[in-house]
């Protein structure tokens, strides 16, 4: 039988994997080696950042996410004298950290796909250091300014995806904001003119390291889709939200084309729905994504947001049809 890290390459590269691999839960193909930004100056409430914003994480029992209580460059005059950060520091925190999980685990990473796993994109930075009102003003009367901050913290990232490879990774994983539930939250024109040249070079970047490179994203993304099929823009898609396309439609759209992890809908079926519901959604999701040659995952790892009876339907689903056949 084929290892978890076999079969995971096979699902990306559509070469015919044995099963349908899972990210999260005691089963996982796959394993996170995180990283989202050096934590400094840390009070009760609040931290600083390495990008200068303040972190103040919700406390509220069940809540998930963070509120952002500064952001250090309000006023593009600033921009010039703007200390972006040392990323030689941030390469030194992960490799401490992943010696130490292979000291308490030594077997942690063995036979598993392992994902340099950023929990903020340039997209999130960028507009938790300009400030969300101001960066979507940019993105109108400020292009060129916010195509060049936009680049700079790409290529921070880029310089730990190439760390992450010297490690022994096989990909990366960016999250990023573009979708509302009805829609890009920007033109998909300023999609194309700002981000994507940044979004392609680091998959060039990143493939030249040896690793697949990957982009969460949440919301109705389905205007930029095809642009990141037919622009190679990602290796694999991470996509949680699958019914704010809905399932018919995000099928004909990247079924065969492109591998999409996913799961039952983190912010609807899953938390709201019944055990009936997720299961079906589930069947569906196979049904509508699937192909022989792979090109599916899914994202077990999500079951924090659903209520737990439908957090174990999904699971049960999973390894009732991981083996699916058509």
């Amino acid at each position: 039988m084929a290892t978890s890290l076999e079969t995971v390459k096979k699902a990306i590269e559509f070469d015919s994997p044995e099963y349908i691999p899972c990210y999260g839960g005691a089963e996982s193909d796959m394993v996170g080696d995180g990283f989202v930004w050096r934590m400094l100056n840390r009070t009760p409430v609040t931290y600083d950042t390495e990008w200068g914003f303040t972190i103040r994480p919700n406390t509220e029992p069940g809540v998930a996410g963070y509120h952002v209580d500064r952001n250090p460059l309000a006023a593009w005059n600033d921009y010039p004298s703007y200390p972006f950060p040392d990323v030689g520091l941030a390469k030194a925190e992960i490799s401490t950290r992943h010696a130490k999980t292979i000291r308490e685990k030594p077997n942690a990473f063995k036979d598993k796909y392992v994902l340099g796993h950023m929990t903020a994109g340039p997209y999130l930075i960028a507009g938790m250091i300009r400030g969300e009102a101001n960066f979507f003003m940019d993105l109108v009367a400020e292009k060129k300014k916010i195509y060049d901050l936009f680049g700079r913290i790409m290529d921070y990232q880029i310089d730990i995806f190439r760390h992450f490879a010297s490690l022994g990774h096989q990909g990366v994983l960016i999250h990023e904001d573009w979708g509302s539930a009805h829609g890009l939250i920007m033109s998909p024109a300023s999609w194309r003119e700002i981000f994507l040249p940044h979004y392609q070079r680091a998959k060039k970047a990143a493939n030249s390291a040896g690793l697949h490179f990957s982009i969460q994203v949440t919301g109705n993304v389905e205007a930029v889709i095809p642009d990141l099929i037919e622009k190679k823009v990602v290796d694999m898609l991470f996509y949680p939200e699958p019914c704010a396309i809905g399932i018919l439609r995000l099928s004909e759209l990247v079924k065969g084309k492109l591998c999409v992890i996913t799961c039952v809908d983190w912010k609807k079926t899953g938390p709201l729905g019944t055990p009936d519901d997720t299961r079906n959604e589930f069947r569906n999701l196979v049904k509508g994504l699937w192909t022989p040659r792979g090109g599916l995952g899914f994202w077990l790892s999500t079951m924090s947001e659903f209520k737990p009876e439908n957090a174990k339907a999904q699971i049960e689903e999973y390894h009732r049809l991981r083996q699916y056949r058509g």
